[in-house]
């Protein structure tokens, strides 16, 4: 106990100067589920629950929210859909992040443990938190991210006191702030206010009630004892010299066990860096446009190619000395040429923030109209036109969520595209096909890539499967 507290008396308590007329800290548990706060409620602290009624707009709080200590929050959507709306005696209004903003000044706690559908609740009480998959990525934020001085206790707590969590999620944008378990999944987070650990995140763990009794006990008081008035410095106990050599031997062989574990994980990390930027292309197709998404194309159209034992090239326009004065706009991007270089698809690479309209094959029209003029010795049909679109790239859409080329022309497109032999893919498509030749869970010849690339109309990747116009494969078992 610090020299400035004085011992609690059940009325009435002088504390740092203040008089209190409760147990410290004061504990609010949010969202939890019941058969835990029934665990939690008889431990001897100074809890106090809120969880949504349905029916309720607003949850009356047990103090106003400068005088909350600590704060326990589970955000899983199955527990509540509904807002948090919160009222201090029947008539001051808080919203829910009102607490991630009061908190950090005075040396509070918020521990948040996320679920697998938390995004709801997180959105209500921290505005630049959210889950993406099972990533909790952390945006900008007023808060600042920086280590702590004594992380290394919430550190070791976690390795060593718990199993996994029923719910993992990595974390990004927490560079620093980020606790990773033996096998190098990072499962716990802190947002942190001038290098104070203010907000911790915390995966669901099989028994939450322990790890907050734990927390409560043995963790946050050594981080900071400021709301802990009777806790008790025994940082002495820690000491080598009130430790047995079977203690201390048994320490020694853990470190060694952790160094040699960060030692592997770092080897393991250094080789995802490497394989991170020799496939950045393959993300790319997804995320870049202009000159960037013609050569992340080119790459994986070649790396396509090579997977099915072929040996063509694919080329720049650019690069065909025939066409050397040609504007770029009236040319094409890329080329394979097949059959002894007596046939040749002519490909347009195109970066587009929202959907396209049909008026873009237009370009194709020209382009093959160009080729001609420059190579009269190519007959009409010996040429075709494949359009690879990344569309919707805008603010990093997910491609999965993204809308079909052309929409909402796509029947005026396709009729178009089988009449004029043209063929138009998404990248998104080229991406899957990429991902399940290099996985082995396809395989094809040339030829029936050629076909799939001079099909006419838009193509998609499940097309492949259909069993029409000879592009039917099968799809081998994982």
């Amino acid at each position: 106990m610090r020299g400035d507290e004085t011992q609690i008396d059940a009325e009435a308590y002088e504390y740092r100067g203040v008089i209190y007329h409760e147990k410290l800290p004061r504990i609010l548990l949010i969202n939890f589920p019941d058969d835990y706060l029934s665990v939690l409620k008889p431990t001897g602290y100074n809890i106090k629950t809120l969880v949504h009624k349905e029916g309720t707009l607003y949850h009356e709080l047990p103090w106003d929210v400068q005088d909350i200590d600590i704060i326990f929050l589970y955000a899983d959507e199955t527990r509540t859909t509904k807002n948090f709306l919160f009222l201090f005696h029947g008539n001051v209004k808080h919203d829910p992040q009102s607490f991630g903003m009061r908190l950090p000044k005075k040396k509070g706690f918020m521990v948040t443990f996320v679920g697998a559908q938390g995004n709801n609740i997180l959105g209500q009480f921290f505005s630049e938190v959210r889950l993406t998959g099972k990533r909790l990525v952390v945006g900008e934020t007023a808060h600042k991210l920086n280590p702590f001085e004594n992380q290394q206790i919430l550190s070791d707590f976690i390795l060593s006191n718990f199993e996994r969590p029923l719910i993992y999620h990595s974390l990004t944008g927490l560079t620093h702030t980020v606790i990773s378990d033996t096998v190098g999944r990072s499962y716990a987070g802190f947002l942190g206010y001038n290098g104070y650990p203010s907000m911790i995140f915390l995966p669901i763990y099989p028994d939450v009630p322990k790890m907050i009794l734990s927390l409560l006990d043995k963790v946050l008081p050594k981080i900071d004892d400021f709301w802990f008035p009777l806790a008790k410095d025994l940082k002495w106990l820690e000491e080598d010299y009130f430790k047995t050599s079977r203690l201390l031997s048994a320490e020694e062989e853990k470190q060694r066990l952790i160094e040699e574990y960060e030692r592997l994980i770092a080897s393991k990390n250094r080789e995802i860096d490497l394989i991170q930027r020799e496939e950045k292309f393959l993300t790319g197709i997804l995320t870049s446009d202009g000159d960037q998404l013609k050569d992340d194309v080119k790459k994986v159209v070649e790396k396509i190619l090579e997977m099915t034992g072929s040996f063509l090239e694919v080329t720049r326009a650019a690069d065909d000395e025939d066409m050397i004065t040609v504007d770029k706009e009236q040319r094409d991007d890329l080329r394979i040429f097949f059959q002894r270089k007596t046939k040749v698809i002519l490909i347009d690479v195109e970066g587009s923030e929202r959907r396209v309209k049909q008026g873009i094959l237009n370009r194709l029209a020209i382009h093959r109209r160009t080729f001609l003029r420059y190579h009269p010795h190519y007959r009409l049909d010996d040429i075709f036109s494949l359009l690879l679109i990344n569309h919707e790239y805008e603010g990093g859409l997910d491609p999965r969520n993204r809308e079909e080329l052309f929409h909402p022309e796509i029947g005026e497109a396709e009729e178009r595209m089988v009449a004029d032999q043209f063929s138009a893919m998404q990248t998104y498509d080229l991406f899957r096909l990429y991902k399940d030749l290099e996985a082995g869970k396809i395989a094809f010849t040339e030829e029936q890539l050629l076909g799939f690339f001079t099909h006419p109309g838009v193509m998609r990747y499940d097309d492949l499967f259909k069993g029409e116009e000879g592009l039917y494969l099968e799809r081998r078992s994982s």
